[in-house]
């Protein structure tokens, strides 16, 4: 009777370590995800700063062109 109950604690125990471990993973999937989004963001607001700078620069060169033939 001992040896049931102990296979029957132990069997219930290693489900909870799999539902920890489990649980542990989701965890850390929903934190590589969170991660990824911030990666992307900031991929995407370097590329629009990318863009201003540019952007910036063919204004001011043209600028200096005007201001020369001028």
């Amino acid at each position: 009777m001992q040896q049931m109950l102990l296979k029957i604690m132990m069997e219930l125990l290693g489900r909870q370590e799999l539902l920890l471990v489990k649980t542990w993973i989701q965890v850390r999937e929903k934190e590589v995800k969170q991660l990824q989004l911030l990666l992307e963001q900031d991929g995407l607001e370097q590329e629009v700063k990318l863009k201003q700078l540019i952007y910036l620069h063919q204004i001011l060169g043209q600028q200096d062109l005007q201001h020369l033939v001028v």
